[in-house]
């Protein structure tokens, strides 16, 4: 079966995609941080800790953006509509 995508699918999928970016940019801005703090780097500090559960957090919610999104494409082909938001 041949699926067409329309301006709703490119739309939904570009979403997903950029989502995905910012997931992969926040996570490694955690992995930087925390190899920065383990070698005593810049972000050796008081604050380090604060900084790289910060970056966490911020990785946390790009994941769950890209999973939502993600799902929304997933409707579109498989059953050609956007579901609900729950």
């Amino acid at each position: 079966m041949v699926v067409k995508l329309t301006d709703a699918h490119i739309t939904a999928r570009d979403r997903a995609q950029a989502a995905l970016l910012r997931y992969e940019a926040a996570k490694e801005a955690v992995r930087a941080a925390e190899a920065d703090l383990i070698r005593g780097g810049r972000l050796a500090s008081a604050d380090a800790l604060v900084v790289v559960e910060k970056l966490k957090q911020e990785a946390a919610a790009a994941v769950l953006e890209y999973r939502r999104l993600l799902r929304i494409f997933s409707e579109l082909v498989v059953h050609g509509e956007i579901p609900d938001e729950k």
